[in-house]
């Protein structure tokens, strides 16, 4: 059985600078996708006209922390330098994807550049074993164009988030932002809408605090973004497992 998950990301006005690091490159127009093979994890920039320097849309300081996370079975797996898969990178008529394989599952994690300013990620799981497995999918972004202020993330429910939340079910939303448009630096992800499959829970808290916590999340009322030992914030976008 193949189960597929896709989110929309749309990208508004960025400028800054990223560190060298050896990527398969695909472009349109002013935006480039850049997927890193030794990581098997991507990054989004943006060269605004008449400016030198691209800007990150997720956080430049590490390529590796943002990731996709799978429960298989009753494991929990992280894409990218995984010895138990096998990893192919290539170019695709409307981008690039990820493609990897293991005796019991075959993922790809594609993306599509929809427009200079999107990009579509589709994941699919495939079930290649002779057993029944139960699969899902969690994305988890680290972000940083909303760290400047106490307000990171404005959600369709929400025009300011300033502190740990959680959305879902009752809550869920459509969309939620990293940075400020009217400021002209923003991310904007979809998270439902035509094409689009609707996270089961959404959550905005400390990159450490997701990282280490990706399938047992417990929310933290009131909790702030900056935590110790890290001051960095992310989201993560988590798909039902099926």
């Amino acid at each position: 059985m193949e189960r597929k998950f896709s989110l929309l990301a749309t990208i508004f006005l960025l400028f800054f600078s990223f560190p060298a690091v050896w990527a398969l490159e695909i472009s349109a127009g002013n935006l480039t996708l850049a997927l890193y093979e030794d990581s098997g994890r991507f990054n989004l920039f943006y060269r605004p006209p008449g400016s030198s320097a691209p800007t990150a849309l997720l956080s430049p300081r590490d390529p590796a922390s943002s990731a996709v996370s799978l429960v298989i079975g009753n494991n929990i797996r992280t894409m990218g330098g995984n010895s138990e898969f096998k990893q192919q990178t290539e170019a695709t008529p409307l981008g690039a994807r990820f493609i990897w394989t293991s005796p019991e599952v075959r993922i790809i994690q594609e993306f599509q550049l929809i427009s200079e300013g999107g990009v579509r990620i589709i994941l699919s799981l495939e079930n290649v074993s002779e057993r029944n497995l139960a699969l899902g999918a969690a994305f988890l972004f680290d972000t940083w164009l909303g760290e400047n202020g106490t307000d990171h993330f404005s959600t369709s429910a929400a025009p300011r988030l300033s502190q740990e939340t959680a959305a879902g079910g009752a809550q869920a939303i459509s969309y939620w932002v990293s940075g400020d448009p009217a400021a002209g630096v923003a991310l904007r992800v979809v998270t439902a809408g035509s094409g689009v499959t609707p996270p089961d829970l959404v959550v905005f808290a400390n990159w450490k605090r997701l990282y280490e916590n990706m399938w047992n999340f417990k929310s933290a009322t009131g909790a702030s973004w900056r935590s110790p030992p890290t001051g960095r914030s992310c989201s993560s976008s988590k798909a039902r497992p099926e």
